[in-house]
């Protein structure tokens, strides 16, 4: 049986690139109870590609993914999806890497009934040790912007957090890389969540 995973989102951590600087990345990151609501949302900026990055507490096999999003041109065509990054990759690191799983984003039915999130399953065998996850929204319909309202994951809590962090302290010990250190300072700095674009 796979469980609503809202509870196991590090939220404050989530982040994204090319998003609104009006927008809170973190505000769709909402309950199941409040998945079906408009507002807060999530707008991309100079164009329609927008990268989420959201990492979780504890590792995390994935099952299924929710998402709320607008039914009319601001609609993502599509999100590839990547796993344990121990950050947020910009969009230059994603146009060289092969994600996990690639989906066609359906349009909302339902409206006149007020749900607007369709569940999306998931390659388990793909997914079944998660720390963190990338989605990559690669175009709208519009071709001008995307919008989200909701994301949300269905699936099953595997270890508790200090088990996971010293896992993967141990392992960057052993290949001289630093993840960790990108997740400290992650964790204790000020994460930008706007592309960074010059006049």
């Amino acid at each position: 049986m796979a469980d609503n995973l809202y509870e196991y989102i590090h939220k404050s951590q989530v982040t994204a690139l090319n998003v609104n600087p009006e927008h809170e990345v973190q505000s769709i990151i909402k309950e199941y109870a409040e998945r079906n609501t408009v507002t807060p949302h999530i707008e991309s900026w100079v164009d329609d590609q927008l990268i989420v990055f959201i990492p979780f507490t504890t590792s995390v096999k994935l099952k299924a993914i929710l998402l709320g999003t607008d039914s009319g041109d601001l609609r993502p065509s599509a999100v590839k999806i990547y796993s344990n990054h121990p950050h947020c990759p910009d969009f230059e690191q994603l146009d060289g890497t092969a994600c996990l799983q690639d989906m066609s984003l359906e349009a909302t039915s339902n409206e006149s009934s007020g749900d607007l999130v369709k569940e999306y399953p998931m390659r388990v065998a793909r997914f079944t040790n998660v720390f963190s996850i990338v989605l990559f929204f690669p175009s709208s319909f519009g071709g001008q912007n995307t919008r989200i309202y909701y994301i949300g994951f269905k699936g099953e809590v595997l270890t508790p957090n200090k088990e996971r962090s010293d896992r993967m302290r141990i392992a960057a010990s052993n290949l001289g890389d630093t993840p960790i250190q990108h997740l400290k300072q992650q964790a204790d700095g000020n994460v930008a969540s706007t592309r960074n674009y010059a006049a």
